[in-house]
Order: structure tokens, then sequence, then C-alpha cells
């Protein structure tokens, strides 16, 4: 479960990128449920931008590759039912990179690509190919048989997904049932059984569950909040979860609010509490901070509050409260884990803080075009890198060409002029905040130059080998045939693959590559090299 103390570090981090006032974007929604709180929440989500599926403009996979960007790898993506961290560059590829998974299948009411559920990033995640066609469009619901190892199941007509995402999957289904509410276009709902067809959805006393069991986590949040710099509209159920009770529930026990007061936080209940379970301190739990250390009943002279202290302050950051095992008045149970969230400290926030420079820049000719590389930025809300281009030696923005963007730290310049041109980078934020120039690199080309084409095909042994944690693999592909799609691959000693290192066309010529194994343990392992009809293997050992 996600519901453990969430490190400080990673909570303030996210309140750097940028916190907005939750009363600005949800004024109105106070004191309403039913039918009445999903019609409001459909009016503030409603028009939002459209993006494109695929385009050579800003389009999903670009708006996905940041959106989903791996914390621990700004040029991965983390896959939504594996976990798997893979290169974002190699979307889909010819079926051998990553796809993109309609958590609300489109064929539930909207199949085609014009339609914009269709291209809607809030229920769009980066997805492992195999494991999404075996998905497909199954409902979701608990049971089945397990899929290999990664802790999702699945039956004829059901899928669960791996404990970690179960509330994400569920604040996903239910922001599409209040964006698309209207009988004339879409009217997405949820139902409570499966398999389920049309533009219906199951299942949803299931994921309603999964929304109280798995709190929404900073990586949950920060996706909200780079989908709002491109959408211009938030998933409501991630900010406030409480809002899926109060929307499906509002005739239970349930939590309706949670808010700082002071030192304290106050919680509000939809039907009035025996205080003899409301005072209770094992009955809350609330992240960071744990149990209360007192419980205040009838907070303000209102039966339906209590008042709860902690023996930590609130940090500036976000918490999620859980409440079991309290009944009302009349003896009804509330739902366990009733779930809500506060941001603590709460004010409007615009990020202005620009990202660090970027470091390192190089240029080098390979092949028919100019590689640039430099040392990765560690942001969180790193957006891309801007790549600008220069005919003269320390060029000034009135001099530069914005050349192209890029969300990796790589870029290839394929056009070769005949003099020395120079180059900057600039790192760009979500916020849209812009750093300084990097260093300058420069190269002399020449569509003249000659390069030293390989005769033959070869793979190289690893070097250095055993190793900890990288080493460098090279192979050359000679003139003898056409620009082709090269793959090179590592796998353990199983078969299962755990790396793509290249996957891409490739000319003739002599290439490096630098396989990192810092998270891999001590053992054998082999690379694999497939170019047409050539293929290769070798082993290496990585040795800790």
């Amino acid at each position: 479960m996600k519901f453990q103390k969430l490190t400080i570090l990673i909570s303030l981090l996210l309140l750097s990128i940028n916190i907005f006032a939750q009363s600005d974007y949800y004024s109105g929604t106070d004191g309403l449920n039913g039918t009445a709180l999903k019609a409001i929440l459909h009016s503030k989500v409603r028009s939002h931008i459209r993006f494109p599926y695929t385009s050579s403009s800003t389009d999903v996979w670009d708006i996905l590759k940041q959106t989903d960007r791996d914390p621990n790898n700004s040029a991965n993506v983390l896959l939504l039912y594996t976990n798997y961290s893979v290169n974002a560059a190699q979307e889909y590829n010819n079926n051998t990179g990553w796809n993109r998974e309609h958590v609300w299948a489109n064929s539930h009411g909207f199949p085609n690509s014009g339609d914009t559920a269709y291209t809607d990033v809030h229920h769009l995640r980066p997805s492992d190919i195999n494991t999404n066609a075996t998905r497909g469009n199954k409902d979701f619901d608990y049971g089945g048989t397990s899929v290999a190892t990664l802790d999702n199941h699945y039956d004829s007509d059901s899928w669960e997904p791996r404990d970690d995402i179960k509330g994400d999957i569920a604040r996903m289904m239910l922001y599409m049932t209040v964006r698309y509410e209207d009988s004339n276009t879409y009217d997405l709902e949820l139902v409570d059984y499966t398999p389920s067809s049309g533009s219906n959805f199951g299942k949803k006393s299931t994921l309603l569950e999964w929304n109280r069991i798995d709190p929404v986590s900073a990586f949950e949040r920060n996706r909200n909040r780079v989908i709002y710099k491109f959408q211009k509209n938030y998933n409501p159920f991630v900010d406030h979860p409480e809002f899926a009770d109060r929307v499906y529930n509002s005739d239970k026990l349930i939590v309706e609010s949670a808010e700082q007061v002071g030192n304290s936080l106050v919680l509000s209940f939809s039907k009035e509490l025996n205080s003899s379970d409301a005072e209770r301190a094992s009955n809350y739990q609330i992240d960071i901070l744990g149990n209360p250390t007192s419980v205040i009943t009838n907070f303000g002279g209102d039966t339906k509050k209590v008042s709860l202290s902690f023996s930590e302050s609130f940090i500036d950051t976000f918490y999620n409260v859980r409440v079991s095992n309290l009944t009302s008045l009349t003896g009804e149970s509330i739902i366990p884990n009733s779930i809500a969230l506060f941001v603590a400290n709460e004010t409007t926030q615009i990020d202005t803080t620009s990202p660090t420079v970027p470091t390192n820049l190089v240029a080098t000719r390979k092949d028919d075009s100019i590689e640039l590389t430099w040392d990765l930025n560690t942001e969180m809300d790193l957006s891309h890198y801007s790549i600008y281009k220069g005919a003269i030696q320390n060029f000034t923005p009135s001099q530069y060409t914005l050349l192209a963007t890029s969300t990796t730290n790589s870029f290839n310049d394929e056009t070769i002029v005949d003099y020395r041109v120079y180059y900057k980078i600039s790192a760009v934020d979500i916020s849209g905040n812009e750093s300084g120039y990097s260093n300058e690199a420069s190269i002399l080309v020449s569509v003249k130059d000659k390069k030293s084409i390989p005769t033959k095909f070869s793979l190289n042994q690893n070097y250095p080998n055993p190793f900890n944690p990288s080493t460098t693999i090279k192979y050359s592909i000679p003139s003898v045939q056409t620009s082709g799609l090269v793959t090179l691959k590592v796998y353990n000693i199983l078969g299962m693959e755990i790396a793509t290192l290249v996957n891409k066309v490739q000319s003739a010529g002599n290439y490096s590559v630098v396989f990192d194994a810092s998270k891999l343990g001590t053992g054998i392992y082999f690379y694999s090299l497939n170019y047409g009809k050539f293929s290769q293997t070798k082993k290496m050992t990585v040795l800790k």
C-alpha cells in the first residue's frame, strides 16, 4: 500500500513544483453531494484543451513523457501495470517500445481517435505492450489468473492491477464519469457489475474501495499538475479523493472534508457521530503524522465534526487521512477507510524558480549528423531542453535559432553545413521557467567529410568485463547494407529482457553504447545485437 509515512523530502519537493489554492478551483463544492456535486465538478473540468493523439506537433506521446517521467531517470517513463522504467524515446517503435493505455477502454464510448475522450491524458498512461494487450478492454475487479510475476490478475471479463496503483486506476475512472457527463456527446457511467458494455464500465463498488485503500501519492499528485499545464483541467478525485464517496455514497456515513484549523486538523462527517467511537485516536490514520494524540468531538458545537491534534507540527505538504470504526448516533458504521486529503498551510504559489543550467554539453560527428549530449537535470518538474544553434561564437539571443526541443539528454542535428557551428541548450520546467544557457559546444563539419566505414558486422566484447556498475559495448555495421533497424538488448540468464539499449534505424558506421547495471544484482547477463539477418549474442558479468 502507498499509505505509509511519506518522506518529507518528496513532499516538500512536490510543493516546490507548484501548489494551487484548491479554494479557487473547487469553489462552490462545499456542502454539495450526490448528483449536485457531480454536476459542479463536470462544469469545472469539461472545457479542457485537446491535444492530438499522434502528431508532429505536441501530442499525447509528448505529454506522457512528462506526466509519467521516472523520478529516478528523467530519460525514462514508468509503465502503469508493470512499473517498468523504459526509455521514453521508444514510443511504440514497431511493437518493441511502450504503448498508450486507455484506462477507460476506448471501446466503451469513444472508439475514434478524433473523440475528445480518446486523447484525454487524465486516463492515458504508458504501458507495456504485451500487458496492455492482455488487459484489453476488461472491467476492473478482484481476482483471476496472475500475470507472470507482475502482481496483476485477470479473468474472462475483469482485470485487477497491482496494489500500488489501484487508487490511481479508480481516480482516473471516476474522473471520466464527471468529465464526460453530456448525454449529447458522451455519458460515461460506472456500473456495479461485470462484464459491462457500451459507455458503461465496472465495477463501481470495487473502484470506490480502491480509492480508499490506496491513497494519493506524490507521483500521482504531480502528474495531475503536469496535465493541468497542458489541458488546463485537473482530476478532482486526486486533489479530493473524498469526492468519490460524496458523489456515489452520499447516503452513508463518510468523511466529507479535512481542513487545517490553526495547529489542528478538523474532519467533517456526513452524519452525527457517536462520541465514544469518535474519540478513539486509533480510528484515525494520517500519513506522516500517524494517529492523533488527542481527539475533540462536537467541535464548535457541531456533532458532525472532530478536531485532531498531533505531537508533530504540520509541514507545507499534502496529507492523506483515513478513518474507520466510527458509528453515527443511529448506529450506522462508517465505510471502512473513508478517505480525505488536505494541504497544510495552503497558499497560492506560483513557481518562479528556474531549473539549473544544463552542464557538459558536447557536440560530436556521428554518421550523417551531429550528436549533442549533456548531463541530465534532476528537477522533478522538468519539461524539456531547448536546443539553440548559431553560426558565431558566444552568440546572443538575437543571433540564435531555436533548433528543437528534447525531453532526453541527447539530440541529433542532421543539418550538415560547410562551416563551424555552435550550440547551447537551456532547461525549461512545467511552469515555463527557463534556465540560463549551458556551456557552448562547437564543431567544424563538412559535407565532404569522409567517415571510416567498417567492412563487416561485429559485436565486440564489452569492456570492462566483469564490471560494476557500467560497461561499454561497441558494434559495427558495414556499408554493404542500407540503413535499417538496429536493436541491442540485454537479457538475464533466464532469457528475460531487462533493457533495450538501442532500438532505431542506423546507417553504416561504428557505434558505442554505455550500459548502466547499477540496479542489477551480481550475475551473468547476455547482450544481443540484431540487424536484418545479422544476429550475435555475447555474455557479460556484473560483479558487485
